[in-house]
């Protein structure tokens, strides 16, 4: 024994010295195998020492050779000892350590006879608790054309290198599993969690827009890892039963749920399975998906999946979340979603996201798409939810373009009226007037600043002039509430007209002359959100213009629909 102790610090002594000669001839020898049969464990940190970056670029030689030495020590040494070492250098963290150590550890674990999943689980944990530590990429808020900017991150390179070889790690260990149909189910599920952790951080923040004749790296290697998790589990779908939802109502009988998914020991994270379903259903990594699943099953477990990427600020991330809302919400027909369904707090929070996207985000493809979201999501709903959808929504959704774009959909919804007998219920009579007192309203009266509040004023009046020119029989009851609807918005809104003409007019005739307190302090004045004062002289004529433009054109449609009001049919 103490020859072998002699022997490994021989070797120590070798590689401190640099002597990448000595270490060639040593580790060649019938004797360094010995070591290794014995020893190995205490091998592997003395070579692992010099796998660094100093190393790698002040000796290469010696690099090279403790490289060679760690894969000997996985070869010939005891396994489940060199492998509990090897864990313990990679705890460090170091990106290079652990890809060089990466390669042993798979040539140990092989070794390993009849695997059990607590090992496993050890392994493949080693592995995601290294690759949530990779730094995220710096360029996060890209348009389209700018994403070309991330293959030049070093961040993403980083994690490519490290996903490659990754991808080769787990490859013996699917393959193996999916051969043997006697493998434990426990070691099985294991695997697949890992594969789907590959799908979570960091790669869910890189862009995997996937086609088979141009993708990035890194796309390909998600595709990879998805064909890997198909091999092990050929039903994608099954995969929603691993959703925490405890919202659903209406459990379908053919719902297929699968039992094996359900322990408590064994967790999978909505934002890999996000990651999963996005890259399935929107990059088309998976071509046939089984036909026995509820629609409705998959579109609401697949919108909370949505929502848990539409809730990360990151713009990669986010338009994955608006893309997955799309596809799920093309699995099922327009109006075939139950009202029952809203007692899910999914459907409220999907509202609230789409709707901040569409106002704040500065990616203007993303603002315009959560639009259309916000409309698909709406026309899902059977003739019921649509209506407590638009009653409700004001409690949450506030800004003017927001209120004007649900003004539209009570504008669509009343059209579908005259076509569909069942939306009579909801968007007739008393319904429609509780509807219109909320979408055709001025929030402060003729105090109403009319610039900001343009979209959802314009939107109103246009449902107003719709609604008397189309309904000539009072099909809807309107002409019950005209009285009404002329004192909450049309009158006020005249009044507000006219004195926000003569402000605005007021201030362009006083650009030359700016206004003036009696003591000489100069007055901040604010114009459609914007002060004036903070601008040039050609930028307030522009914006006042702009404004008395805006004015023009709700006086032309407030005429239109006095108009329509005085032409009233007779009943």
């Amino acid at each position: 024994m103490a020859v072998e102790v002699d022997l490994v610090e021989y070797l120590s002594d070798l590689l401190a010295s640099g002597d990448t000669r000595g270490v060639k001839t040593f580790i060649n020898e019938d004797t360094f195998e010995s070591v290794l049969k014995e020893r190995a464990n205490d091998v592997i940190p003395i070579a692992s020492y010099y796998i660094n970056q100093a190393a790698m670029q002040d000796n290469p030689a010696v690099f090279r050779y403790s490289e060679k030495i760690l894969q000997k020590c996985a070869e010939i040494g005891n396994p489940k000892e060199c492998l509990m070492e090897y864990l313990a250098q990679v705890e460090s963290l170091d990106v290079i350590k652990f890809k060089i150590l990466l390669k042993p550890i798979q040539t140990t674990v092989l070794r390993i006879p009849n695997r059990k999943s607590p090992l496993m689980q050890c392994v493949f944990n080693v592995v995601y608790t290294f690759i949530n530590s990779l730094p995220l990429p710096q360029f996060q808020n890209l348009d389209e054309k700018s994403k070309l900017l991330l293959d030049c991150d070093d961040n993403v390179q980083r994690i490519r290198d490290v996903y490659c070889l990754i991808v080769q790690f787990y490859e013996p260990f699917v393959n193996e599993i999916s051969d043997n149909q006697n493998i434990d189910k426990r070691v099985k599920m294991v695997l697949l969690q890992a594969l789907l952790h590959l799908l979570g951080n960091p790669l869910i923040h890189v862009d995997l827009e996937y086609n088979e004749r141009s993708s990035s790296k890194l796309s390909v290697l998600a595709s990879k890892i998805v064909a890997f998790i198909l091999k092990l589990k050929s039903d994608p779908l099954a995969f929603l039963a691993l959703v925490e939802n405890n919202e659903l109502i209406n459990v379908d009988e053919e719902r297929v749920l699968i039992k094996e998914f359900s322990s408590n020991e064994i967790k999978f994270s909505d934002l890999s399975l996000s990651s999963f379903f996005y890259l399935v259903f929107c990059e088309n990594m998976c071509k046939s998906f089984p036909h026995v699943y509820d629609k409705l099953y998959v579109y609401q477990n697949g919108l909370k999946l949505a929502k848990t990427l539409l809730q990360y600020k990151e713009t990669l991330v986010l338009h994955k979340g608006l893309l997955l809302t799309q596809a799920i919400l093309e699995t099922v027909e327009i109006g075939s979603v139950k009202f029952s369904y809203l007692n899910s707090r999914t459907h409220k929070e999907i509202i609230e996201l789409l709707s901040n996207i569409a106002v704040y985000h500065e990616i203007k493809e993303n603002r315009k798409l959560s639009a259309e979201l916000i409309k698909k999501h709406f026309f899902t709903f059977d003739p019921k939810g649509q209506f407590y959808i638009l009653l409700n929504v004001s409690k949450s959704v506030q800004h003017p373009n927001l209120v004007g774009l649900f003004t539209t959909l009570v504008t669509d919804s009343v059209r579908n009226t005259f076509i569909d007998k069942e939306l009579k219920i909801y968007f007739t009579g008393k319904r429609l007037f509780d509807l219109l007192r909320i979408f055709c309203l001025l929030s402060k009266g003729a105090e109403t600043d009319l610039v900001e509040n343009k979209d959802q004023i314009l939107s109103a009046l246009n449902l107003i002039i719709f609604l008397t020119r189309r309904d000539r029989d009072n099909s809807t009851g309107v002409w019950s509430y005209v009285t009404d609807i002329l004192k909450i918005f049309l009158d006020p809104l005249r009044e507000a007209i006219d004195l926000s003409r003569a402000h605005y007019k007021l201030q362009l005739e006083s650009l030359d002359d700016p206004l003036k307190t009696e003591d000489g302090a100069e007055l901040s004045v604010t114009v459609g959100n914007q002060v004036l004062d903070q601008m040039s002289k050609e930028d307030k004529q522009t914006v006042l213009n702009s404004g008395l433009t805006v004015f023009d054109l709700m006086e032309h449609l407030l005429c239109r629909a006095n108009e329509c009001i005085e032409d009233r049919p007779q009943l």
